[in-house]
């Protein structure tokens, strides 16, 4: 190997440890369990999610609106808000930030259209790069 080249690779080698050292994780949740760890603060998320009722009753073409209080117990962080669910479901916002014992309102809003009788396992979750949390709603049509 010529000296240049042997040069060039150690700087790419010392690049990327340097940008792994700074980031501290991979974006993909998946991997960076097993390959890295995870930033130090991550170990003081904590997050409650407080839906005002655990299970409702809808009809066909009126909507409902749900308010779920997410409360950050742990250090500032920024959270997604979003659900697991049917279609005819939205959660408003879509993202938050919250400092350390804040409180914030979600609103979960379903209105079920033609054909959508039956039950349903609603799963409104809140997430950041350290963690997730959520809660279950069961909806009846």
């Amino acid at each position: 190997m010529k000296t240049n080249s042997l040069f060039a690779f150690i700087l790419t080698l010392l690049a990327l440890v340097m940008v792994i050292g700074l980031f501290g994780y991979i974006g993909y949740r998946g991997l960076s369990k097993y390959l890295l760890r995870r930033p130090q603060y991550c170990e003081q998320f904590s997050v409650d999610l407080e839906p005002e009722m655990h299970s409702a009753e809808l009809e066909v073409g009126k909507g409902k609106l749900i308010k779920v209080k997410i409360t950050n117990k742990g250090f500032e962080d920024e959270f997604r808000i979003g659900f697991e669910g049917p279609e005819w479901i939205a959660t408003r916002p879509v993202k938050v930030r919250l400092d350390q014992g804040e409180t914030e309102e979600i609103f979960v809003y379903m209105s079920p259209g033609v054909d959508s009788e039956g039950s349903y396992t609603l799963m409104v979750f809140v997430e950041s790069y350290c963690g997730r949390e959520e809660t279950e709603i069961r909806v009846t049509v």
